[in-house]
């Protein structure tokens, strides 16, 4: 007599999906993994470069466009395991988390303007408490206001004044993005409309004259020393991007 033994079946693992949120045409990866981490990479054509005789970033006087379709295919945004789990308030962060999101923000930049520029680059961007302050005063000053900056068609210039008229710094800059986020949002989430709108505003920002790029890379402000660096969020799911400079 033959006895048969059946096979065990193999367990299968389930794989975890990630739902992209993305506004702005950079896409994002569909797995989540637990050491995922974010670059930004300039597409061959980009305009800035790095003068060392300046020791500033220069914008080109004579530039083609092609490198911004260049740009959505090589910039691509990873989810964090752990950063799906951790669901927040977008509108009301804690400093830890809002501390949390502006280094991710900042590490994207530094990254990129340190490989520009060989590592010369002086205007990194550092995030500091005051900063975090100014972010914050900012996002509350175009929450009351209900500044909706589609609608209004620019910065809230009076509350950015106000704000950054009580830190007595040698310049001051805002970058702004709108967003797709809820009043309940993943960590995840967040970081991928920071991704989404960083890139855009680094490489796909001719319709603003690439003021924001300018702002990124610390060339609006002449910046020879680092800038003070914090994000926050308004009400509206409005991102706010804030440099300070000091000398």
């Amino acid at each position: 007599m033959v006895i048969k033994k059946h096979a065990k079946k193999k367990s299968k693992k389930k794989v975890s999906t990630y739902s992209s949120v993305d506004a702005f045409g950079y896409g994002a990866s569909k797995h989540p993994t637990a050491n995922a981490s974010d670059k930004l990479v300039a597409p061959a054509g980009f305009l800035f470069s790095f003068n060392s005789s300046t020791n500033q970033f220069e914008q080109a006087d004579n530039y083609s466009n092609d490198f911004i379709k260049k740009s959505h295919k090589v910039n691509v945004f990873h989810p964090n395991t752990s950063d799906t789990k951790r669901m927040v308030n977008p509108t009301n962060l804690d400093t830890n988390t809002q501390r949390e999101l502006s280094q991710y923000t900042a590490d994207l930049i530094n990254q990129l303007s340190q490989k520009l520029s060989n590592n010369q680059a002086p205007a990194k961007l550092i995030v500091t408490d005051r900063a975090l302050a100014a972010a914050t005063q900012i996002a509350n000053g175009y929450s009351a206001d209900k500044w909706d900056i589609d609608t209004q068609n620019d910065h809230d210039l009076n509350v950015l004044k106000s704000v950054f008229g009580q830190y007595n710094s040698n310049g001051w800059a805002e970058n702004w993005a709108g967003s797709t986020l809820g009043k309940k949002n993943s960590i995840a989430n967040i970081k991928e409309n920071i991704y989404g709108s960083t890139a855009s505003m680094m490489f796909d920002d001719a319709d603003s004259g690439w003021g924001h790029t300018a702002n990124f890379l610390g060339a609006s402000l002449n910046a020879t020393h680092p800038l003070e660096f914090a994000i926050s969020i308004d009400n509206l799911n409005q991102l706010h991007f804030e440099f300070l400079l000091y000398n």
